[in-house]
């Protein structure tokens, strides 16, 4: 399960990727590595709750990198960040900035508050796409659960 949720995972980050916003593809701004440089833990993305947290793992190199979310399941009842740090390691491994963050769990935030952390921890992330060496525009997301699939669908709520 897990193998085909990684390879899931660079396959959706490999065609977002390839596209730039005007549609030609941009290759050059990604450099490639096969090692991890540095990881951050436990980076804030929200005040509302400690819940909301990641993990980014940096590839070595100059980068700006690609960006692949990685969003933990549960059911909404339960999991953690730490248990996607293994594919979020291989996707580093690949060139790829990876991140798994955490979100409020239904024992304390009720839907859609996890649509909402999921959107806010993007904006994070692209807020900060300099300091973490992410191409803003390259992004991708992986989940434990189809809600995250059709997060881009999901703009009518309220952040």
């Amino acid at each position: 399960m897990r193998t085909s949720l990684l390879n899931f995972l660079v396959a959706i980050s490999l065609i977002f990727g390839s596209c730039s916003k005007d549609g030609s593809s941009d290759s050059s701004a990604t450099t490639t590595t096969n090692r991890i440089s540095a990881t951050y833990t436990n980076v804030t993305y929200a005040s509302t709750s400690t819940a909301q947290a990641m993990d980014i793992y940096m590839p070595s190199g100059t980068g700006p990198f690609p960006l692949v979310v990685v969003i933990h399941g549960g059911a909404f009842l339960g999991g953690d960040k730490s248990g996607e740090s293994a594919n979020c390691a291989t996707l580093t491994a690949q060139g790829y900035v990876a991140v798994t963050i955490n979100y409020r769990l239904s024992g304390e935030a009720k839907f859609p508050a996890k649509i909402q952390d999921c959107k806010a921890a993007v904006r994070f992330l692209r807020a900060n796409a300099t300091k973490y060496k992410i191409i803003p525009i390259r992004l991708a997301h992986g989940a434990g659960q189809p809600v995250e699939i059709s997060l881009p669908c999901w703009e009518h709520l309220p952040a």
